[in-house]
């Protein structure tokens, strides 16, 4: 949300298209570097204090398995996995459901620019109208799976996204407010 909220900024102030996604570039690698300073600062002395632990209490070095033995165990674990039933219906489910989310992300800038006729900057606004919404709906959507569990959420969420999405398809250029 943050990052489109950023680009909503650099969007409305900057005019040329070509200055823009530098800008963005710019901004994103930024918080990008300090997000990872962040991160290896506050790990750093944990990681150490691990390390003189653990040549405290092993006296012998460890065992390494050979590059043959971790593709043995690794296809092992994978026949194993995949002979798991339960766990391949899960599996085509979400991956269905995320195919899906993405590919109603990815088609997102296309509907606003071509078919709604907005400008870029729309795209924006209404990528942080949909993410806004999914964050606003989190609590409600974990309360549902707490009463109900986590199958029959996402067996009722589901129509509820094809819903939207086929709201979306019957929405015409010029019905701006329908499409928020």
């Amino acid at each position: 949300i943050l990052g489109l909220v950023v680009a909503q900024g650099v969007f409305s102030t900057v005019a040329d298209p070509r200055q823009q996604y530098l800008t963005m570039g710019v901004l994103t690698s930024v918080g990008v570097l300090v997000g990872l300073v962040i991160c290896i600062l506050g790990t750093q002395q944990r990681y150490w204090q691990q390390q003189e632990a653990v040549l405290l209490t092993v006296s012998t070095a460890p065992k390494f398995l050979s590059i043959r033995e971790q593709t043995t165990f690794f296809w092992a674990d994978l026949i194993a996995v995949l002979r798991n039933r339960p766990f391949r219906w899960l599996l085509g489910l979400y991956l269905g459901a995320w195919i899906g989310t993405q590919v109603a992300a990815a088609m997102l800038p296309y509907f606003v620019s071509s078919w709604m006729q907005l400008p870029e900057q729309a795209f924006t606004q209404m990528a942080i109208a949909i993410q806004g919404m999914a964050v606003v709906s989190l609590p409600v959507w974990m309360a549902v799976t707490r009463a109900t569990g986590k199958r029959t959420t996402f067996f009722l969420g589901a129509p509820l996204t094809l819903l939207a999405l086929l709201g979306l398809i019957t929405v015409q250029p010029g019905q701006v407010g329908r499409m928020y």
